[in-house]
Order: structure tokens, then sequence, then C-alpha cells
């Protein structure tokens, strides 16, 4: 029987030290696998030989505090002498030896390099609370229209002469100069932080251009002495057929409730939910989930609008491609001119009028952002959870404060509160319920 003797194995080095020279990546022989030459003047140097054909010059050391391994390729021997590779090694090595890494320098190089509008999308994905898109659309308008050269830039280039030379030129419009001036701070602000950029040139503009403040804009809303006017006007505009059903619960809902206009007019029927007298509010600049309790007033008007208005997906259904009823301008500008407010209304006049309501009654500022969902609502009252019946005597309380601005005469002489006037003149609720004070001493608040 012959046998044969198993072959010899043969196991080829990973390393090979050498002092690398001038002729030594060129004269390397390629083998079957990757393989380094390390030299042995200059610890962390070597040349990387592949299996491909293929030589590098290269690092590889650890950081002296955390000891993370660090291997950083430094360029093809065509294209890097053994006397500029050896260079390049020590440099890289002294860095990591004081506990840099270069790597992270090579980041806030392509960092420097990149523009506002770059920068922008860098900074809206790092939120960890995404903004609407209403707001990231907002701020890539205004650096494409408003200064779209410098937002061209690469950030590194952009000098605080060149944003005092482009703000004042833009004082024509001064509204827009400011909100854009804002915008690019904050951007060269998080390009600071990030490392792309040493300082912010927006923050020198600021200081030689003065203290920057936006100009000062009116917060329209609906002073409480002049709640009686614009009730009357309102329900005399109604009454009349002058404005719309739609318009009019929209109005009122957006009164008593303090909801953004988009929460209003995006409320589908599937949001109702009539068994738990409960309206959800799913996508809100708050991102976060919002179910709001109905009073007898806005259970009333959905009641309404269920029963009387033609069907459709929306509860303020519009003829638009939105399907739904979008900024009620010609119904406002009604009100507001037969009512000869000192401001104009819009929706948002309204929620302002909702929050001076809050304060007036004396609701805190927690109960009053709960109830105006606040995206910046305080840690503290993240954690407390408000009940629908709590929230729902505030928005009680509200209703209350609205309805007793209503003017009515007595023997000929004015006289304020007609509580219920809402749900019995649009929602045909009994007239027995129409009373020059609230009812407090029901047992059941749905009776």
């Amino acid at each position: 029987m012959v046998t044969h003797s198993s072959p010899n194995l043969i196991t080829l080095p990973l390393n090979v030290k050498a002092n690398i020279k001038a002729s030594t990546a060129a004269n390397a022989q390629v083998k079957p696998k990757d393989y380094y030459i390390r030299d042995t003047l200059l610890s962390g140097f070597h040349i990387r030989i592949r299996a491909s054909g293929k030589k590098t010059y290269g690092i590889e050391s650890k950081l002296s505090k955390t000891k993370e391994k660090i291997s950083i390729t430094i360029g093809d021997i065509n294209l890097y002498s053994e006397k500029e590779a050896r260079k390049r090694a020590m440099e890289l090595l002294l860095k990591i030896k004081d506990n840099i890494d270069p790597r992270d320098e090579k980041l806030a190089v392509q960092g420097a390099n990149k523009n506002l509008l770059e920068v922008l999308e860098d900074y809206l994905e790092s939120r960890d609370q995404p903004l609407a898109d209403k707001t990231s659309n907002g701020y890539r308008y205004n650096l494409k229209t408003f200064i779209p050269k410098l937002a061209a830039k690469p950030i590194a280039t952009i000098k605080k002469e060149e944003l005092i030379e482009w703000y004042q030129a833009a004082k024509n419009k001064p509204r827009a100069a400011a909100t854009t001036f804002g915008t690019v701070k904050t951007l060269l602000k998080f390009s600071q932080a990030m490392g792309y950029i040493d300082t912010n040139p927006a923050e020198q503009a600021k200081v030689i251009l003065g203290r920057f403040k936006k100009p000062e804009t009116i917060k329209a809303f609906i002073p409480l002495n002049e709640m009686s006017s614009f009730l009357d006007a309102f329900y005399e505009l109604a009454d009349t057929g002058a404005i719309t059903t739609t318009m009019r619960d929209y109005i009122v809902l957006l009164l008593v409730s303090g909801l953004r206009r988009t929460e209003a007019q995006s409320i589908k029927w599937t949001h109702v939910d009539f068994k738990k007298k409960t309206i959800a509010i799913p996508d809100n600049k708050a991102k976060r989930y919002l179910e709001i309790p109905m009073t007898r007033l806005t259970h009333d008007l959905f009641k309404w609008r269920k029963d009387n208005c033609k069907q459709s997906e929306f509860v303020f259904a519009g003829r638009g491609e939105k399907e739904h009823i979008v900024e009620p301008k010609r119904a406002f500008q009604k009100i507001a001119s037969k009512a000869q407010l000192t401001h104009g209304l819009s929706s948002h006049a309204l929620r302002r009028t909702f929050a001076t309501i809050c304060k007036e009654l004396g609701i805190s500022l927690d109960d009053s952002g709960k109830l105006l969902n606040h995206a910046n609502r305080s840690v503290t009252d993240s954690y407390v959870t408000r009940s629908l019946d709590y929230q729902r005597d505030l928005f009680d309380q509200v209703v209350g404060m609205i309805e007793s601005k209503v003017e009515i005469k007595v023997n000929k002489k004015k006289t304020y509160g007609l509580y219920n006037i809402f749900r019995v003149s649009f929602y045909g609720a009994d007239e027995g319920l129409l009373m020059p004070e609230i009812d407090s001493k029901s047992d059941s608040y749905w009776n």
C-alpha cells in the first residue's frame, strides 16, 4: 500500500517589516492575498499591496485616549513619492498622538465646501423634532429668493462684509431681509457647531449692523373691548347668509378652540368621534397626536354639519384641489369691515384671541399651552396629562367669556351676556337654553 504525505502548507505573511525607501513600493511583489510592508523607522507608516496589484501608502495608529484604531490611506504610489508619503504620514501620526482624529478634519473640509442650501438640509435632518413642511419650504424659498448668490457660495468663503452689503441693499424689503438674515445666522451657527467653520460671520455682521431686530409687526387679534362689535357683525352676516354656513362654522370652531388654520381645515369625519365626544388632530405643527374634547357647542356644531351639509371626506369641504376650505379672506374682510375692528381678521388672529381670553381668565400658561398645542411646552408639562373633562372645562370657560360679550337690550338698555347663543341661533338647540348667566348646577354635563 502506497501512502503520500500531506503537502506542506505555505502561509503568506500579512505583515512584512522593512525600511521603506523610494524603490520599495515599486519592487514589492504582488501576492495572492493583500499584505502590508510596515516601516521600521516610522511606526504606523506602511505600504499596502493588494492582490489586485494596487499599491498604496497609508498609516495606522490609535488615539491616545480612546485607543480607537485609525487607518487612513494616503494615496496611490504613482501619485505620491516615498518622501511625500512619509511627510504626510508624519503629519497624520502626530495629530493622532495628540488625540486628534484626522478623519474629522476631512469631514470639516467637506462641510466648509457646502453652501447654505446644503447646510440647511443637514440642519433639518439633524433635528430630533422635524419642522413642519411649510416651515422648511419657507427657509428654502427665502434663501433661493432673497439671498441667492451668497446661498450658493461655500460657507467657508462667506464674509461679514458680504452679509452687511446684502442686508443694507435689501432694506426695501425689511421683513424678508430680517427673516432671511435670521435663517442665515442660524445655519452658520450650526455650521460652526459642526466644525465646518471657525467663526460665524453673521454674528459679526450683526454686531456691526447694531442690535439686530425684526421689524415690529402688528399681531392682529380681537380685543375684548371689541368682542361685542365682532359678535354683532358676525351674527348678522351669518344670519343673512352674507357668509356661508361653512365659513360660519369654521370661524366659530377657531374662536372657541384656538386651533391652527391648517388643523381646523383638514379635520376629516373619521377624526370626529361622537361616541367619545372628541376630535382628533393627527397632523399638527407640534408633530404629536392631539385629541381635544368636544364642548356642548362644538358637539352641536359638528352634529349640525353632519346632518345638514353635503357629505365629504372633510368636515369643512371646499371646491379646490385640497377638497377642504382655505383661508376665508372675504368672510373675514366682511366681518372686520362691518364691526369696524382696529385690526384685520385672519385665522391666526382668532387663535391669538383665544390665547388672550385664556390669559384674561387666569388659565395657567401650562394649561393654555396644552389647549393651544404649543410645540415648546415645558419639559415638566410633558409628564402631566390633563383629563379630557379638565380640558373641556377650560374650553367652556373660553366659550363663556365670549358669550358674556354678546350685546342685548333689556328695557331699551344695553346689557351683555347671552349664553348658548351660538347653539340656539346656528345649530338648532332649544330656545329655552338661552340664559343671561351660565348654568353650573346641572348634574350631568350632556343633559
